[in-house]
């Protein structure tokens, strides 16, 4: 893509699930444990550690993380742990001095639960419409209900002063219903 365009000025991670519900914490395998972390945290550490050398000043990277950070999830505590470690990342990063010297911004979004196949899948629908309930909207996002935050983040207009920050499109989980 570098080669194809030129530049490099957004990186975007937004990879990351979790294999399965665990409503007892002797259910969670190390297996299972490692995975999380794999796909939610460490890929999108790899992904900055290589792209930051080609972006561009005052770039901009955006992680994904969950609500779940801030309220934990009894039954997905390694995918709760692991959207914390997004926040500390996203925190490290917009910290850190070769970051700093390219003007890169890093921010997070942490969204409540939004309603794609996987998240069906991986909660089933009853599971989604309980957590729907949890929202002081009564609604699990959609896609589009997330999508214009990180197109806010990857703004430079909008956010040229903006970094280390979290935004919240959660549907108001960390309030309570």
């Amino acid at each position: 893509m570098l080669e194809s365009y030129g530049r490099l000025d957004v990186l975007v991670n937004n990879a990351g699930g979790q294999e399965k519900l665990c409503n007892k914490l002797s259910e969670l395998s190390e297996k299972q444990l490692c995975r999380t972390f794999q796909n939610n945290v460490f890929g999108g550490l790899y992904m900055a550690k290589h792209a930051i050398p080609r972006m561009n000043n005052n770039g901009a990277i955006i992680f994904h993380s969950s609500c779940d950070a801030y309220t934990g999830r009894g039954n997905a505590i390694d995918y709760a742990a692991a959207s914390g470690a997004l926040l500390s990342l996203t925190y490290s990063l917009a910290a850190n001095e070769e970051v700093r010297a390219k003007g890169i911004r890093v921010n997070c979004v942490a969204s409540g639960n939004v309603m794609t196949p996987n998240a069906e899948h991986t909660m089933g629908k009853s599971l989604m419409e309980t957590c729907a309930k949890e929202t002081l909207l009564g609604r699990c996002a959609k896609p589009a209900d997330i999508a214009p935050s990180f197109v806010f983040l990857a703004s430079e207009q909008c956010c040229r002063h903006m970094t280390g920050h979290v935004i919240h499109p959660d549907g108001g989980v960390r309030l309570g219903s």
